[in-house]
């Protein structure tokens, strides 16, 4: 399994916006899913949500840190409710989505890891941090 993470292009742009405050979206929606492949930027949504179909969770979302170290901090829970899976994949985006599993909004990034084995009522508490450097 490859394991990685990326600021998609649709990330970018928000960055870029936001930097120059015409961007009021600010990814606090967290999503996750099975999927296994490398991210790249060109990535829109999860790769897989087979098993992993929670609504997607309203971060928490700060600036950490000053100057030189400040960084984009979102914290957000997703419990599982349904039956077991093994959470591999999460991302950020512009809105809840829609449907279930849900989709809509853009992607801003988009991480890969080794497996969490969930059962019902686990939960997993993702801590994104965005490094603007």
């Amino acid at each position: 399994m490859a394991v990685g993470q990326v600021l998609t292009n649709d990330g970018e742009e928000w960055a870029a916006g936001a930097l120059a405050q015409t961007d009021a979206l600010s990814g606090q929606f967290v999503q996750w899913g099975v999927g296994l492949t490398t991210p790249v930027k060109a990535n829109t949504a999860i790769e897989s949500t087979t098993g992993a179909t929670e609504s997607r969770a309203t971060g928490t979302v700060t600036k950490q840190g000053t100057g030189a170290t400040a960084v984009y901090q979102n914290v957000a829970t997703i419990t599982k409710t349904g039956g077991a899976a093994a959470i591999t994949e999460c991302g950020t985006f512009s809105t809840a989505g829609a449907g279930n599993p849900p989709t809509g909004g853009l992607m801003y990034t988009h991480f890969v890891f080794n497996a969490v084995n969930l059962a019902i009522n686990d939960s997993i508490t993702f801590t994104i941090t965005i490094d603007p450097a």
